[in-house]
């Protein structure tokens, strides 16, 4: 009877560990998740009545199993714990242009890989396989793994967007207009052109290209940033410094090359230009995409951007100015919005924000 209370004991204080390993991971992990071994969308939300949690995946696992098994021999530690969680969350993100059907959150009703609809759900399931033969069992796309119609959701999954790219164990960069493996072809490629791959080129660890056909760019699935002249390519389209190409981080310092890469980028919706700057400048801001609120969400940018940027030393008023006049460039079209700016910045009381508009 003793040796089962044990047991009993200790079961119950490894549960209570990987309870406080799997909050942890959630909370710096995408909120749905699709399993690339079954297809299965999950999530992380007891409001998604009709997706499996993914805080109940880790017990189903052999990773649980293993841990369950070596309670009795002792040699299991905190830290084995931690190590098993993280290694059964490691997740792949999806970078790409939309293209005509793409599937959305609704489409979902059964395992993705079973799907014949929409046609762009083709792209999705090889996403998915290609994450799985890379021994990663999770995979996340912004067509169907973010509920458009929830503003919560959203605005929660814009202002994550930066750090769930950086967590990932890869990001699969997929494009549709680079048929051959030569440098010329991704420079030419729309991808570079677009406002919202900038965090997506900028935050992974780990990104991986692959090509129209759905073939890597490169035969050893390496990171581009192990390829010299792929770094100068990439450098010499975008206008990046190679440093930020190897390794960035991000933040108010040298504001305006930051905004010179975004320059000359576009977003189907104007007001996304302000919101592809917030994981590059590390600040967060409340999401609306309500038109009239496009005057709204550049001022609050720039609040942030100077509650942020002031008293830190290593950020130059120049910097700070670059932001102002780049976001003030695209509210200068009427001048009702630029009183209004000037008004709804001035009102926070800001550090500097009167020598900002002079």
């Amino acid at each position: 009877m003793t040796e089962n209370l044990k047991l009993i004991r200790q079961q119950h204080e490894l549960d209570e560990q990987v309870n406080m390993q799997i909050a942890s991971v959630l909370k710096r992990i995408p909120k749905r998740l699709f399993d690339t071994t079954t297809g299965i969308l999950y999530s992380d939300s007891t409001q998604s009545k009709k997706l499996p949690l993914l805080s109940g995946a880790f017990r189903t696992s052999t990773a649980y199993q293993k841990l369950q098994s070596g309670i009795k021999s002792k040699s299991v530690t905190c830290l084995h714990v931690a190590q098993a969680v993280s290694d059964f969350y490691r997740y792949a993100m999806l970078s790409h242009r939309w293209g005509k059907d793409e599937p959305l959150l609704h489409h979902m009703s059964s395992n993705v890989y079973a799907l014949n609809n929409p046609a762009g759900v083709a792209k999705l399931q090889w996403f998915c396989r290609t994450a799985h033969a890379h021994k990663i069992r999770w995979a996340w796309s912004d067509t169907c793994c973010i509920d458009k119609s929830s503003s919560n959701d959203v605005q929660q999954s814009i202002t994550s967007m930066f750090a769930w790219y950086r967590n990932s164990t890869v990001t699969i960069v997929y494009f549709p207009d680079v048929f051959r493996s030569i440098y010329d072809a991704i420079g030419r490629s729309e991808w570079f052109t677009r406002g919202w791959t900038l965090q997506e080129l900028l935050a992974p660890r780990t990104i991986h290209f692959y090509k129209t056909d759905r073939t890597p760019f490169y035969a050893d699935f390496r990171d581009f940033r192990k390829d010299p002249s792929m770094i100068q390519a990439i450098s010499k389209v975008t206008l990046i410094d190679r440093r930020y190409l190897i390794n960035f981080e991000p933040g108010m310092d040298n504001a305006k090359d930051k905004l010179r890469w975004m320059s000359f980028r576009e977003t189907t919706v104007e007001v996304d230009k302000a919101y592809c700057l917030l994981g590059i400048f590390g600040v967060v801001i409340p999401a609306a995409h309500d038109a009239d609120n496009k005057w709204k969400a550049y001022a609050k940018l720039m609040k942030e951007i100077t509650r942020k940027g002031y008293p830190n030393p290593s950020v130059s008023e120049e910097d700070i100015n670059a932001v102002f006049n780049w976001l003030r460039h695209y509210t200068r079209r009427a001048k009702s919005d630029n009183g209004r700016l000037q008004q709804y910045v001035e009102s926070s009381q800001a550090p500097r924000s009167q020598y900002l508009f002079s």
